[in-house]
């Protein structure tokens, strides 16, 4: 039994194959494209990051107001000081501050934790489908804390 295949059929194969090659397969990373940064953006708007990333940012510029007022000491003796860097403050003061600054951290550290995993999930779908591009979430993060500063009048290189 002698095995023939027309020369036309072969060629049909070959010019189907490098249609799929150079139509098919671009337009389905294209469509996979798109279909990745529409779960990111719908992630980002379901699990309401942007309010998140607006409170860390708040929280951190208002823990770094607290902060630059100057270090918290107590000097307990026959007379008790309480100070806030260099200025002498009352009792109730120095504990009102104290519970701020403790409940700003606590709040930053909660915020946080959320943020940079939500961060990390991006950043790893990014990398694993091979987008060159930065982290959005990264930038939304940048783009709070601008306007946060810009809101209490602080300059960018402060």
């Amino acid at each position: 039994m002698e095995l023939t295949i027309p020369v036309v059929k072969i060629a049909l194969v070959g010019i189907v194959t490098f249609g799929i090659a150079v139509v098919f397969k671009p337009l389905a990373l294209v469509v996979r494209d798109y279909l990745l940064w529409e779960g990111i953006s719908l992630y980002l708007n379901r699990t309401k990051f942007f309010m998140r990333a607006q409170r860390l940012v708040s929280f951190q510029e208002s823990y770094n107001e607290h902060v630059a007022q100057g270090k918290l000491q107590a000097r307990f003796g026959e007379k008790d000081t309480f100070l806030i860097g260099d200025q002498e403050i009352t009792r109730d003061q120095f504990w009102s501050e104290q519970q701020e600054r403790e409940r700003l951290n606590d709040a930053i550290f909660k915020h946080s934790q959320r943020i940079d995993k939500e961060v990390s999930v991006i950043g790893s779908l990014l990398r694993r489908f091979d987008q060159d591009v930065k982290n959005p979430a990264s930038d939304i993060i940048r783009h709070y804390e601008r306007r946060e500063r810009a809101s209490r009048g602080l300059d960018e290189s402060e």
